[in-house]
């Protein structure tokens, strides 16, 4: 079987990106929070306007965290899955989401400080689906887009 420069690409963003959540994972509880607790600073003068206060942001910030994260995982998956031809390679990008935020979550609870959480698997599936559905959309509409230039 003969792998194209394309799926390369793919299947080494898809495990870059593993790499960054896994990572992230590792970090103890303090050093999560003082990340978070950053980003939050950045956000909080216009959150707290209308009316959260600093325990809501901060919380936001990382359940936000982890659906962006797994939201750019399952667009990588989905395009990892489908350039190497796999048969329903939407159940696979979901599948593999959803084990990477078991994973995920595992991992946590072997950290100091940190716990795993179901909530965070959850949150972390509706990422890898929105991520998908992007995908979907994304090259749906470039597909589109090639068809209507071959036309004209």
């Amino acid at each position: 079987m003969k792998v194209s420069w394309r799926a390369i690409m793919w299947a080494a963003l898809s495990m870059a990106m593993l790499a960054f959540i896994f990572g992230n994972s590792l970090q103890s509880g303090a050093d999560s929070l003082a990340i978070s607790d950053t980003v939050a600073q950045i956000y909080a003068p216009t959150l707290e306007r209308i009316g959260f206060g600093d325990e809501q942001i901060s919380f936001l910030v990382r359940k936000l965290a982890h659906f962006a994260e797994f939201m750019l995982l399952g667009f990588l998956f989905s395009g990892t899955a489908r350039a190497f031809s796999v048969h329903r390679s939407y159940l696979a990008a979901v599948s593999s989401g959803w084990l990477a935020g078991a994973a995920d979550e595992f991992i946590q609870r072997f950290i100091d400080g940190r716990s795993a959480q179901v909530t965070d698997v959850l949150i972390d599936c509706i990422g890898v689906a929105a991520g998908i559905g992007f995908y979907c959309l994304f090259f749906r509409l470039s597909a589109r887009d090639r068809q209507t230039k071959s036309v004209s």
